[in-house]
Order: C-alpha cells, then sequence, then structure tokens
C-alpha cells in the first residue's frame, strides 16, 4: 500500500494528467521517460488501470487509483453487480478496493462501508469520489469494533471476508477469515434483516448450509471461470443455484 507522500502525489492534478496522457504506453517505457515526473509511480499506475480495463471499467473511466494487491484481491465489476441485494440501507463489513461497495450504491440509497487500513480507507475515499458515488459512508474500522456500538439498522448486511492469513496464506474455514462471520452472525442479525456473504470459489457448498443452516447459495462464473460462491441469509426457500 502507498505512503502518505505517495498518495498525496497520485491524488495531485499533474499526476492525474500523466497518468490520463500516458494510459495508452507501456509502463516499462513511462518508467524510463525522464520528462515524467515521479515517472515510476506513474508507470504502476497506468500499468494497472490497463488492467482494469476489462475487470473494472468504471475505475478505468475515471483514472482511479488502483494500488496492485487491492486489484489483485477485488471482484470484476460484472460479478459485483450481479448480487441480488437491494434497499434502502447496506452496511459493507469489508471494503477493500470498494468494488462491491460501488455496486451496491447503484441500488441502494445509503452505503456504510468499513475498512480497518487507514491508507486504504483514504484510497476508497478518493475513487468513490471520482466515480461520483456520494451516497457511500467509508467509515475506517474493523467490524468488530463497528459492531460492537452499532445503534443503525440495516436492510442488508454484505461481506466479503479476508481469506489471507497473517502470514500471506490462503485461510479455508469461513470461520478463520477476518471478520469471522460466523462468530458475528447473532450480531449481524440484530444490526440487519438480511445477509449476504462472499466465499471463495473454491467454497464447499455444503458448508454453507452446515454453518447457516436455512440459506440459499449462489455460484457465479463468469466467461467460463468459477469466480465466487454467495451465501443469501435472507429468509428465502433454501436452494443452491449456478448462473
Amino acid at each position: 500500500m502507498f505512503t502518505t507522500e505517495e498518495f498525496s502525489i497520485l491524488r495531485s492534478e499533474e499526476i492525474y494528467e500523466a497518468v490520463k496522457a500516458n494510459i495508452e504506453r507501456k509502463p516499462t517505457d513511462i518508467a524510463l521517460d525522464r520528462r515524467i515526473p515521479h515517472a515510476s509511480v506513474v508507470a504502476t499506475q497506468v500499468k494497472n488501470l490497463q488492467k482494469c480495463r476489462t475487470k473494472l471499467p468504471s475505475y478505468f473511466a475515471v483514472q482511479a487509483i488502483v494500488p496492485t494487491l487491492a486489484y489483485e484481491q477485488s471482484s470484476s465489476e460484472e460479478c459485483a453487480l450481479r448480487k441480488r441485494l437491494a434497499g434502502e440501507s447496506v452496511l459493507d463489513l469489508t471494503c477493500g478496493l470498494g468494488v462491491d461497495s460501488f455496486a451496491l450504491a447503484k441500488r441502494f440509497k445509503r452505503v456504510v462501508t468499513l475498512e480497518r487500513n487507514e491508507m486504504v480507507a483514504a484510497v476508497a475515499r478518493e475513487n468513490f469520489r471520482r466515480l461520483g458515488a456520494d451516497n457511500i459512508e467509508v467509515v475506517c474500522s474493523s467490524a468488530e469494533e463497528y459492531l460492537a456500538s452499532c445503534t443503525e439498522h440495516f436492510d442488508w448486511c454484505f461481506s466479503d471476508p479476508d481469506r489471507r492469513g497473517e502470514k500471506g496464506e490462503k485461510l479455508v474455514r469461513l470461520e478463520d477469515c477476518s471478520p469471522d462471520v460466523v462468530a458475528l452472525m447473532p450480531t449481524l442479525q440484530k444490526i440487519a434483516d438480511r445477509i449476504c456473504i462472499k466465499c471463495s470459489p473454491l467454497f464447499d457448498v455444503d458448508e454453507a448450509f452446515r454453518l447457516f443452516g436455512d440459506c440459499s447459495v449462489e455460484t457465479v462464473s463468469l466467461s467460463g471461470e468459477a469466480k465466487e460462491v454467495n451465501i443469501y441469509i435472507d429468509g428465502s426457500t433454501p436452494r443452491l443455484t449456478a448462473v
């Protein structure tokens, strides 16, 4: 993730224009171009934005600030928009780059999204500003801290738990991910009418029914590739679907 200084550079009009002017060039050529201010920073952003062209077209269109790791871990906009959530208000426990929050903002009047890392939260706020998503509030807090003092009620609660361990290892059990939505479920059901949990495409769907009982499970593929498994705890008839 960026330092405060790097983030300040990326927010500047000078760098915004430099990225715009060089968006179709090879990043390696940009990095070696002495005419470009902060050439290495511009090169990295151009590289990440070029990757975003198909996966995150809205982010590409507004030249969002895209950290490398955040891009690699983000949903595609197409998958994010597929989720069957809508209403007045939604709480997103796991902001990250904010792709799911941005999709939710198209279907809810108000989105509250949580991000425990201050710099990631700052990047998300800047990107939502560029995207014109003024109905999203980014709160710098862990899910556990926010829920402990939450007095508001939401139509939906959404979570895409972090599936990386402290050493970067991949986690399989939902209870080991962060936040632990299994442990938090009693609290989540008090503050939200319905809950959606996004899981890895490798998630065992039988685990969803074991952990949550009466829920619906939806496996999502895009262009023939499995992308995610969504669990809906919303009072609907339990079922397993593939889309």
